[in-house]
């Protein structure tokens, strides 16, 4: 159903006539695609769903001014070095983890 071919019709190749919605050429079976469809429909296009959708309120809790500027500098230092110092540990750590990786190899051979 995601790819849309769900509710298409399957056509007849020597008639050129669309067949029935769920019809499946091969087995000569006709699935519940239609009522599916058919009911999906009915429910998404329900009149209660659409008023009480319609009526739905959106409210928007503005935040605490006071806080804003007290938190400010804050949650921008926080944000700004954050990321910086996580960049730095991960590269450390991938070098530490490289050079003990091929540590082996730098080694000249014992005579």
């Amino acid at each position: 159903m995601a790819d849309g071919d769900f509710p298409l019709n399957e056509v007849n190749r020597r008639t050129r006539e669309a067949l029935p919605l769920g019809a499946a050429p091969f087995t000569q079976q006709i699935f519940a695609n239609g009522e599916f469809i058919e009911n999906a429909l009915a429910y998404l296009t329900s009149e209660g769903g659409l008023i009480m959708a319609r009526n739905k309120e959106v409210s928007i809790r503005p935040l605490d001014p006071v806080r804003v500027e007290r938190e400010r500098s804050w949650w921008q230092g926080l944000n700004l070095l954050v990321p910086v110092l996580l960049v730095v540990a991960l590269g450390v750590g991938h070098a530490f983890w490289r050079k003990r990786k091929y540590a082996r190899f730098s080694k000249p051979p014992e005579a």
